[in-house]
């Protein structure tokens, strides 16, 4: 397919940064055939290590799924965050990433570190009680 109509991949990735809005369950099967348009030509190692990355966290994540772990939506801004600080200590790139994750898809920021234990957790986010015991 020839890609001389479309902007620039930077461009496209500039656009998508600055509205994230418009990145929605919706048009995401859109802005993936977009951005296959570009790496079918120009395939760089980023996007193969963000492929293998993002697949490890879905199965990871679906795996939680099946054992009945739902909720991290619902979770507060300064749950996720102290368990992303104490998930660091631990070092598993993986689970810091799917909790950054978490806290991107709920547009919530990381909040500094209070040193504590993550025990102010909202009812909403444990709904089956699976936060104390996911990691």
């Amino acid at each position: 397919m020839n890609t001389s109509n479309y902007p620039p991949a930077h461009e496209l990735i500039d656009i998508l940064e600055k509205n994230r809005s418009l990145i929605t369950t919706n048009n995401i099967a859109a802005i993936r055939e977009a951005l296959s348009l570009y790496s079918s030509s120009i395939r760089h190692s980023d996007d193969d290590a963000v492929d293998e990355f993002a697949l490890k966290m879905k199965l990871k994540l679906a795996k939680k799924r099946t054992q009945g772990y739902s909720g991290w939506n619902k979770c507060t801004q300064e749950y996720l965050s102290n368990m992303l600080h104490e998930l660091v200590e631990k070092g598993d790139p993986l689970d810091v990433a799917i909790v950054a994750m978490m806290l991107y898809h709920n547009n919530q920021t990381i909040q500094k570190s209070d040193h504590q234990e993550h025990n102010t957790m909202n009812d909403e986010c444990d709904e089956t009680g699976w936060w104390s015991d996911w990691w």
